[in-house]
């Protein structure tokens, strides 16, 4: 089932973003309302630094993530079996729909593909 607002738990506060084959974008997720406060992965095999973009809808491929000082919202390379907390100053706050971003456009490094869980919080 793809990642969607049906996809997401509202009790248990964690929605999924799946990166397809060689993707460099994740699927869209919809947060629900609730602030990114962290992530995990059990099988990512990819180990390229992990941006975020936000989108207004469900549709495209968003806007880089920054905090207000301008730095972009971003995790250094990732392994699996890592779980990463956001700082409270880094939680995107007030964003609808997230995406996931390996690499730069038209440069994946997760061959493979691979499923992120998102851990929301309410704002």
């Amino acid at each position: 089932m793809p990642p969607s607002s049906a996809s997401y738990q509202n009790t248990s506060g964690t929605a999924v973003a799946t990166f397809a084959q060689n993707g460099t974008f994740s699927s869209i997720v919809d947060m629900g309302g609730l602030v990114l406060a962290g992530i995990y992965a059990d099988a990512w095999t990819g180990a390229a630094p992990i941006s975020f973009r936000g989108l207004a809808n469900a549709s495209g491929t968003g806007y880089p993530l920054t905090t207000t000082d301008g730095t972009a919202v971003a995790l250094a390379a990732f392994g699996a079996g890592t779980f990463y907390t956001f700082p409270r100053s880094q939680q995107p706050f007030g964003v609808q729909y997230l995406i996931l971003q390996v690499g730069t456009a038209g440069t994946a490094t997760g061959a493979a593909g691979g499923t992120f869980v998102l851990i929301g919080r309410t704002p």
